[in-house]
């Protein structure tokens, strides 16, 4: 069975900034027809038309968060740029602060209106130099700030304390941007992480490709893995689009491995102690692994994902509470979520709210398996990244006999 994934919407978007700053028509292909993508887009296109009419622009950016970082660090790089960006009221309540004050201390000129959702900024030649992060926020920061870099007057030293999260999205940063000519060296020292970035500005790159998305494949590995639990045939799955573990980009490729051992920990009956997990440098593979393993009834504990709380949803609180619908005890607290095999009431026929967060939606799809009164609330959520998601997982739902998945806007 073929599954068709989308591109990497992380890596589409570090592409969309280095052609942006570039100035090149690079070709993109492979690039994904998704929410966030598409946000993208349309940051890059009134950019482009600013500076080609010398008017102030607006750009509606919706949900999308990494739009909004990589966006405001690129559009306050460009001279003579004035541009407004305007986000959902949720994404506007998510932190930024971070990002705003560092490139205000490089001489930004960023002022947040928040009675709009909105930040007006007027771009300029930012100067380089050494700039100093707390490693523990979101990886977006840095990526964003790197992905400007280039085009700043002087070389630039970002320095992050220890501990520095999902450093795997940083060295996907340093390679996007290689590929379109710019110079990155990132070093581990015993403080913490140093990037330096060099003043080449880009070079022309004339195509580029999008790996396909290993985070949307997670939730595939997710649904044969409750299969194997459930005693059903498991289908054998290709995904043509992605790339192998060793040559990707993504450290969310890790989540091959991560159901192969699950998997064996199923057939052996379990090894007496809860499956470890440390996702800081994936974390974007957490709803469908706790999800997963929960659901496979598997114990585990998984640590490094505390930054959770501020994605799309508060996503270990919305894990825990919609596994609690289905009759699972889990528990999170701190950095850490943990399933030692209790069991609470289930409601009766479980409607699994989504908290517009379309990783929930993903992960929880599978769980139709244990049951046909089990139903999606806003399914629409899944645009965000995988617009074809309902489609490609209910391939797999046919072949375990059941109908297909039940998903409603209630």
């Amino acid at each position: 069975m073929t599954i068709n994934l989308p591109g990497s919407k992380s890596i589409a978007a570090r592409a969309l900034v280095c052609r942006l700053l570039g100035g090149h028509d690079t070709v993109l292909a492979n690039l994904p027809d998704c929410g966030d993508t598409r946000g993208m887009l349309r940051l890059t296109a009134a950019v482009r038309e600013a500076l080609l009419t010398g008017k102030a622009a607006t750009a509606d950016i919706g949900e999308g968060g990494t739009t909004l970082r990589f966006g405001m660090a690129a559009c306050a790089s460009i001279p003579g740029l004035d541009i407004t960006l305007i986000g959902s009221p949720r994404l506007m309540e998510r932190p930024h602060s971070t990002l705003i004050d560092a490139l205000r201390s490089s001489g930004a000129d960023i002022t947040p209106i928040a009675e709009k959702n909105a930040l007006h900024i007027i771009g300029k030649e930012l100067p380089g130099g050494e700039i100093s992060l707390d490693g523990s926020v979101s990886s977006q920061y840095l990526s964003a700030l790197m992905l400007s870099a280039p085009v700043w007057k002087d070389t630039t030293i970002f320095r992050l304390s220890a501990p520095v999260v999902s450093i795997p999205y940083i060295t996907m940063t340093a390679g996007v941007m290689r590929a379109f000519g710019a110079e990155v060296n990132i070093e581990e020292t015993s403080e913490g992480l140093s990037v330096t970035v060099n003043a080449t500005g880009y070079a022309q790159c004339a195509r580029y490709e999008v790996e396909g998305d290993w985070s949307g494949a997670s939730y595939f590995y997710e649904a044969q893995l409750l299969m194997q639990a459930l005693g059903l045939d498991v289908p054998e799955i290709t995904m043509p689009t992605l790339k192998a573990p060793a040559e990707s980009l993504q450290g969310d490729s890790r989540v091959a491995a991560v159901f192969a051992e699950a998997s064996c920990l199923l057939k052996a009956k379990g090894s007496g102690e809860p499956f470890y997990l440390n996702l800081r440098d994936a974390p974007d593979l957490t709803p469908a692994v706790a999800v997963g393993l929960t659901l496979a009834g598997i114990p585990f504990r998984i640590e490094g994902i505390g930054h959770l709380r501020h994605k799309e949803s508060d996503r270990l609180s919305a894990i825990t509470t919609e596994l609690g619908r289905l009759g699972y005890v889990v528990e999170a607290e701190g950095d850490s979520m943990r399933y030692d095999g209790r069991r609470c009431g289930r409601e009766a026929s479980p409607h699994i709210r989504t908290y517009q967060d379309h990783r929930m939606a993903m992960a929880f799809a599978p769980a139709r398996m244990l049951s046909d009164d089990i139903s999606i609330l806003n399914p629409e959520v899944v645009e965000k990244s995988f617009p074809d998601y309902w489609r490609e997982m209910d391939k797999v739902m046919a072949t375990a006999s059941y109908p297909t998945l039940k998903h409603t806007d209630l």
